[in-house]
C-alpha cells in the first residue's frame, strides 16, 4: 500500500493522509480494516480514524471494522464534551451537550427511516491548513472520512451552537 506522506508541522497544525492509494495506477480506497504502528518523532499525538487520539512519538492502531484511512498527526489536543471527541480545537461542556443532543436526533431521524442503527459516533476534528494562507477561525474547507469530520480554519467548536442569550 502506497499513501501520501506528510511532514512535521508548527505547533497546532498538522498534517493529514486522507487516501490510502492501493497499486500503481493511484486507486483510493474506500475503507480498510487495519493494525499498524506508527512513528514520528516530533508528534506528540497521532490519530487514526477509527481508534483514539493516542500519545507520540510511536503509537498502534487498529480497527476491526473498515473505515477510510485518515491520519492526522502533530502537537494538538483532545478534549471530550457531550460523550464526544474534538480533536484540536476547543469546546466547552454545553456546546458539546448540544453537538451530541444534535448527532442524536439525526441519528434517531434516520435509524426511524433506514431501520438501521448508527451506532457510531462522529469525531470532530479541525486543523489549520498548513499549505495555503487561511484566516484562522474561518472554515473553508470540510471532509468526512467517517466517523471523523474535518474542518479547516482551527475552528472553536462552539461556533457550531448557538450563543447563550
Amino acid at each position: 500500500m502506497r499513501s501520501t506522506t506528510g511532514r512535521s508541522a508548527p505547533r497546532n497544525r498538522a498534517r493529514g493522509t486522507p487516501v490510502a492509494l492501493i497499486g500503481t495506477d493511484g486507486t483510493g480506497d474506500v475503507a480498510v480494516t487495519y493494525d499498524i504502528a506508527i512513528t514520528c518523532a516530533a508528534c506528540r499525538a497521532i490519530f487514526v480514524n477509527g481508534d483514539r487520539v493516542k500519545a507520540g512519538p510511536i503509537a498502534r492502531f487498529s480497527s476491526p471494522v473498515p473505515r477510510p484511512l485518515f491520519l492526522f498527526a502533530g502537537d494538538f489536543g483532545t478534549s471530550v464534551a457531550g460523550g464526544m471527541t474534538f480533536i484540536n480545537g476547543a469546546v466547552s461542556a454545553r456546546a458539546g451537550l448540544e453537538i451530541a443532543k444534535t448527532v442524536e436526533d439525526i441519528r434517531d431521524f434516520y435509524t426511524e427511516l433506514t431501520g438501521i442503527r448508527l451506532d457510531d459516533s462522529p469525531v470532530f476534528l479541525t486543523f489549520e491548513s498548513v499549505d495555503r494562507d487561511r484566516t484562522p477561525g474561518t472554515n473553508t474547507l470540510a471532509f468526512a472520512t467517517w466517523p471523523t469530520l474535518a474542518f479547516d480554519g482551527h475552528i472553536r467548536f462552539d461556533a457550531f451552537v448557538q450563543p447563550e442569550l
